[in-house]
């Protein structure tokens, strides 16, 4: 019945309980590929902070800043943000690592939603669930305003806001500084007369995370 084996262990002899199915080394590995598998293809989008060989299709800027006192000795700093693509249906990877950071991407035209967004201060890392839809042109550029990450202090209920503003002609100038060889329009994804405040949303703390008791107090992924 492929119960296991029989060892000799300090002259005594021993019987395995572990099964020896040939079975269970495969679907060992299909668990593993099914892990990794993903609904979605994924694609790596990076940021931008100098002219590329690729024109860019949108811009903007990020920009995490933290409210209140803070006892942590690392600032926070914007690992990545994702963006998803309901026409394609597709997720575009967005690595910044930096507090605030222009960025220049070059991606199909069409709908998007920023959907996550990865912060980290030091050793500590959280991720926010966001839901703020914008489009990107067929022509031109499209710019997405100045995305501003405010973070509540690290209590039990961590909270993020994201607020949105949209200043064209300056945003524009960097962008010429930056691509002096574009000619085509600057479209604008969010209005310039007022900010736009998403949703407050949770900043859930993830894995891997420092063990130590203290700051194990907030809901981990």
């Amino acid at each position: 019945m492929g119960n296991g084996g029989r060892v000799r262990y300090n002259g005594v002899m021993m019987t395995s309980t572990i099964p020896s199915y040939p079975w269970c080394a495969a679907l060992v590995g299909w668990l593993l590929l099914a892990a990794c598998a993903s609904p979605q293809p994924f694609a790596e989008v990076r940021s931008v902070h100098a002219p590329s060989e690729d024109v860019p299709t949108m811009f903007g800027r990020i920009h995490v800043v933290q409210r209140g006192s803070i006892a942590r000795i690392y600032p926070p700093v914007v690992r990545f943000f994702e963006l998803y693509s309901p026409t394609l249906d597709r997720r575009f990877h967005v690595e910044v690592d930096a507090a605030q950071a222009f960025f220049a991407l070059a991606i199909p035209p069409g709908e998007y939603v920023l959907t996550r967004v990865q912060i980290t201060e030091g050793a500590f890392r959280g991720m926010a669930q966001v839901h703020q839809p914008f489009e990107v042109e067929p022509t031109g550029i499209t710019y997405v305003g100045a995305w501003t990450l405010t973070l509540a202090p690290p209590r039990y209920d961590r909270t993020m806001e994201l607020s949105i503003v949209s200043e064209p002609i300056a945003a524009t100038a960097e962008f010429m500084a930056r691509y002096p060889a574009f000619d085509g329009p600057v479209h604008t994804a969010f209005p310039e007369s007022e900010a736009v405040i998403a949703p407050t949303t949770r900043l859930w703390e993830i894995y891997p995370y420092p063990r130590y008791k203290y700051f194990l107090r907030h809901h981990p992924t």
